[in-house]
């Protein structure tokens, strides 16, 4: 979902290793539950504060530690 918008920053196989690491479930455990059909939840409520936030707030760190060693994002004109 994220690679359209960020394809021109992040390289596709950078941000499969940034996911990969952001989630993964040995550091913060997911749990799917089926609630009908083809239909999920995903508890985002395990993480170290007990908030969806911790799993917005990996990527986040993530993205904020590429940047700086590729000379950040592209600029704007």
């Amino acid at each position: 979902m994220l690679a359209p918008f960020l394809q021109e920053d992040i390289n596709p196989a950078d941000l499969k290793k940034i996911l990969n690491s952001a989630y993964d479930e040995k550091v913060i455990p997911v749990e799917i539950q089926n609630v009908t059909g083809k239909t999920y939840l995903a508890w985002l409520s395990k993480g170290p504060t007990y908030s969806f936030k911790d799993f917005a707030a990996r990527f986040l760190g993530r993205t904020l530690e590429y940047f700086p060693e590729r000379g950040g994002p592209r600029k704007e004109s």
